[in-house]
Formats: C-alpha cells, sequence, structure tokens
C-alpha cells in the first residue's frame, strides 16, 4: 500500500513537472508557429552548425536574404537565443512611429551588448536627454574648444617630423578622439591624462570582446559557463577600476561650488538624484557610443584616402576656401560649407559601416505590418542598413566607390531634399544612424568632430599605403560588426608650408 502511494505521488509530481514545462514552453511553440509563416534567409546549406555559419558569413547572408524578399520581412536564421526578423525600408516609416511599449530600442541595445552577462545598463534616459538638450545645442559654443583639443592631441600622437612616419592608423586616431571627446565629456584637464585616455580607449573595445566571446558560445551553455569566460572578467575588472577612477572626481563635484561646462556636469545637473553607479554607467555607455565608432570612420576616411588620392586635391582646395572664408577659424558655420568632405565622409560610411544592420527593436507586442505580415512579440526585428546602402534602386552603381556621390546628389535635388544628402541625414532609405526618435543623439556631435579631424589630417599630410601596397586594407567583419584593421599602419608626411 506504501510502495502504491509513492508510486502515484511520483507519477502525479512528474505529470505536474510536465504540466509546468510544457506550460513555460509553449510562448515558444507558438511563436515558432507564427514566425514559421514568414519566409527565411540565412540556412546553411550544408545543414552543418548553423551558428558558426551565421557568424562567418554574416554579411553576405544579409545582403541575400535582402536582395531576395526586399519587399518583406524575412527571418534571418542565426541559430541565436533570439529570432531576428529583418524588416525592408518599405515598413520603417510605419515602424518607427510605434511607441516604446511596442518597440524597445533598449532591450535591442541590450542584446548586441549581450547585457545579461557584461552587466552593461543601457536604460539611462538621462543620457539620452542630456545629448539632445545640452550637448546638441552647445556645439556652436564648444567648437572652438574641441578644434584646440585636436590640435593639442595630434600634436601629442602624430609625429611632427617632415621626414615619413609610420603610424598605426587606428591607435593614434583612438588616442585622438578619446582626448577630444573627454573635453566635451569630463573637461579639458581630466581629458589628456593618460589613465583617463587608456580607460576611455579600452571599456569599449573589452565590452565588445566579452559580447563576442557570449555570441560564440553556444545559447544552451551560456547560462553556465559565460560568467567565466575570460573577456567578461577583463571586462569587470576594467568597470571596476574605471569605477575607482572616477569616484574622487564625482565626490569632489558634489562638494564643489563650480560646475564644470561638460556632459557630467550636465548629466549631474539634470538629474541630482543620480547615485554613483548611474553616473559611471553613463559615463561608460558614453563612451562606448562616441569613441570607436568615430574613431572607425576616422579610421576608414584615411584608409581610402591613401589609395584614392584623386579625392586629396578637391578636399584641400574646399577646406582652404572655407577657411579662407571664415577669418580661418572652423565654426559649425564653416564645417556645414564643407559639402565635398561631408559627401566624401557618407560615401565612405556606405561602403564602412560599422554594423550590418541598424534600428534594433526587441518586440514587446505583437505587431501587424501593412503588407498583412505578424511579427510575433519576444523577436529582435532589424534593417539591413549595410544592404540598403548597396541597394541599385536606391543608389546608382552602388559598387562603385563615388566620393562625390552625395555632393552631386545634393547640387542636383530639390532645395527641400538637400538636407537628405547630408552625412547626419536619417531616412528610411539611409538608416546608418538609426531612425526617428532614437535615432543616434550624438551624430551632430560626432560629425563636427570627424570633419574638424580630417579637415586637419587632409591639409597637413599627405598619407600613403606602405611596402608599395596599392589597395585598400580590408575591414575586420565578426557577426554584424565590421571594423578597420587596428593593426594596419599608413605612411604620414607633413605638407610643408601647410598649417590649419
Amino acid at each position: 500500500m506504501e510502495n502504491q502511494s509513492y508510486a502515484v505521488a511520483t507519477q502525479t509530481i512528474a505529470f505536474a513537472t510536465f504540466m509546468v514545462a510544457i506550460l513555460r514552453l509553449l510562448p515558444t511553440l507558438q511563436r515558432a508557429l507564427k514566425l514559421a509563416k514568414l519566409p527565411s534567409s540565412g540556412s546553411n546549406p550544408s545543414g552543418e552548425n548553423q551558428r558558426a555559419y551565421f557568424l562567418k558569413y554574416t554579411r553576405k547572408l544579409y545582403r541575400d536574404g535582402y536582395r531576395k524578399l526586399k519587399n518583406s520581412a524575412f527571418r534571418m536564421v542565426a541559430s541565436d537565443e533570439i529570432d531576428y526578423v529583418v524588416v525592408s525600408p518599405r515598413f520603417l516609416r510605419e515602424l518607427k512611429s510605434l511607441p516604446d511599449d511596442v518597440l524597445s530600442v533598449n532591450k535591442g541595445v541590450e542584446k548586441l551588448l549581450e547585457s545579461h552577462y557584461t552587466s552593461q545598463r543601457i536604460d539611462l534616459p538621462v543620457m539620452i536627454k542630456t545629448i539632445k538638450t545640452d550637448l546638441t545645442p552647445a556645439l556652436g559654443r564648444l567648437n572652438d574648444g574641441i578644434s584646440e583639443e585636436i590640435d593639442i592631441s595630434l600634436e601629442r600622437f602624430l609625429p611632427s617630423s617632415e621626414d615619413c612616419t609610420s603610424v598605426v592608423v587606428y591607435k593614434m586616431v583612438a588616442e585622438i578622439v578619446a582626448q577630444v571627446s573627454g573635453r566635451v565629456f569630463v573637461g579639458p584637464e581630466l581629458c589628456r591624462n593618460p589613465e583617463y585616455i587608456e580607460h576611455s580607449i579600452n571599456f569599449t573595445r573589452e565590452l565588445m570582446d566579452a559580447a563576442n566571446a557570449i555570441k560564440r558560445m553556444s545559447p544552451w551553455m551560456r547560462p553556465f559557463r559565460a560568467g567565466r569566460l575570460p573577456e567578461l572578467q577583463r571586462l569587470r575588472s576594467r568597470r571596476e577600476r574605471v569605477s575607482e577612477f572616477l569616484r574622487p572626481i564625482i565626490q569632489e563635484r558634489n562638494q564643489a561650488g563650480s560646475k564644470p561646462d561638460d556632459m557630467m556636469q550636465w548629466v549631474m545637473g539634470r538629474d541630482t538624484s543620480a547615485d554613483f553607479d548611474t553616473l559611471v554607467s553613463g559615463h561608460l555607455l558614453l563612451t562606448f557610443g562616441a569613441i570607436h565608432t568615430t574613431t572607425a570612420m576616422v579610421t576608414n576616411a584615411m584608409f581610402t584616402l591613401a589609395v584614392a588620392k584623386e579625392y586629396i586635391s578637391p578636399l584641400r582646395e574646399e577646406i582652404r576656401s572655407v577657411l579662407a572664408s571664415n577669418d580661418g577659424r572652423l565654426t559649425p558655420r564653416a564645417l556645414q560649407q564643407m559639402v565635398k568632405l561631408d559627401s566624401f565622409m557618407k560615401e565612405v560610411n556606405r561602403w564602412y559601416p560599422h554594423t550590418v544592420v541598424t534600428f534594433r527593436r526587441y518586440v514587446q507586442k505583437p505587431i501587424t505590418l501593412s503588407n498583412g505580415q505578424y511579427i510575433p512579440a519576444g523577436v529582435i526585428i532589424e534593417a539591413p542598413s549595410d544592404a540598403i546602402n548597396f541597394d541599385p534602386d536606391i543608389h546608382t552603381d552602388p559598387h562603385t566607390f563615388d566620393g562625390s556621390r552625395f555632393y552631386k546628389r545634393g547640387q542636383s535635388a530639390d532645395p527641400g531634399k538637400i538636407s537628405r544628402s547630408q552625412f547626419v541625414a536619417t531616412n528610411e532609405e539611409d538608416v546608418s544612424f538609426g531612425l526617428g526618435r532614437h535615432a543616434c543623439p550624438g551624430r551632430f556631435f560626432a560629425a563636427n568632430e570627424i570633419k574638424i579631424i580630417l579637415a586637419r589630417l587632409i591639409l597637413d599630410y599627405d598619407v600613403a599605403m606602405p611596402e608599395g601596397l596599392t589597395e585598400r586594407y580590408s575591414n575586420i567583419e565578426f557577426e554584424k560588426n565590421m571594423v578597420p584593421d587596428a593593426t594596419k599602419m599608413l605612411i604620414f608626411k607633413r605638407v610643408q608650408g601647410e598649417k590649419l
């Protein structure tokens, strides 16, 4: 009798456990059934290791999928712990206006950075508010200081010899960008501190190293093994050291009567209740968004100029002409007048973006698109920005690099459409900086910084490939990320008689 009761109890527990498992899996099964109705792209034709196949051929897979299914939404077979739905530009107008409780940009970025494991905070609205309300309107006031800091950093990090000098470009540009961005973020004294510059450069690299290490791991193993990854341990150590570095600075600002005119102080003034962890996390988020994207853009431009020398003379002439008409100062007005440089920057960014996709959003509530396609909750939607950049219906002869492409388009456009050809433009056919109210808020600061750095480098230096190489360095691709090779060198030689 006792054995029979035990058997019944065991069966009851087993059945209950089975039912709980079914109930927990039910939403996943329902989502999978609904997703199965969408066309898919990216499957490994050999049927082997789909995750490794996706990581290796990501850019090609998105381009192929977009070319075949550009007028619909489709599933990208990534074999990740979450499903990805790629949306055509035709749907972006209707999607960009949906509220955050339907499409969450924060949760989309959290997946990009694997925040569940890296502990990188994203939901910091005070940072976005401060960039939009304090930083962007202040660019006119800050521009002279930015220009001054670029001069100081170039003298510090780029050899001043008039002889040919080999320079590791990415490293040099990263140091300049860290110092110059730091001038705006934490002020002129701290931004030149070698420890501050080292933290600014290496935090983002170590964050992405950790996120990529997690992405390489099987989704089933991440909860058990991710915490022991050496990349994640290095990131934790970095965050602790940054906290200790910033602690006395934040404490001093809380006690001091004077208020510096920089981003950290604007954040502290805008949110007086922000605790230490929020201020540090906000600063790290700001660093992540600013340093390496700007560094990559400048490096890509210099790599391109080293093999496309036909652009140097017209760009130099434009820079000289604009300086002459603006009393030798690179004011915001002067930067706006550099339309050929702006076009060159935009074409470089079209060819060498930092990511394959933008407009990442986590779907929190189901969506029915205007063509009737249904997208369930619990997936990430994304726009295939790299594939859009090479769409022949959008760009004439897209596989030819044309640094004057957007200059010519702007010259021939209706006055109301000229802005669509600018580097900072966002629209349904150009989502490099995102789209809608969540488009990159720091792009105006970044554009100014990039233009001033490039104007100085183009005017003051000749640049060439080393050892007689004639082809541009290839960028490094991993999953959805694309970056210039940080180990490659160019030959710099100061132009006699030129000085910005």
